[in-house]
């Protein structure tokens, strides 16, 4: 139940940025990236566009998972 507690705390911090705080989402992409030295994946370019409905998914699925986790 740890795992899908943990799972949870992600998505919802994930959910919270994609709506509320994009520009803080893409300062992150970018410096991983560049900790890498490679582009795993852009966000710019894949979540821009769906950026609200993402946020919404990944917190509905984060209350989902604390529902199962808690009850």
């Amino acid at each position: 139940m740890l795992f899908l507690f943990i799972i949870g705390i992600i998505a919802f911090i994930f959910g919270v940025l994609f709506l509320l705080f994009p520009n803080a989402l893409n300062s992150l992409n970018e410096k991983i990236n560049k900790q890498l030295n490679r582009q795993i994946v852009s966000i710019d370019e894949k979540f821009t566009d769906i950026r609200v409905s993402a946020g919404i998914f990944l917190i509905v699925f984060s209350i989902l998972i604390f529902f199962i986790v808690f009850f």
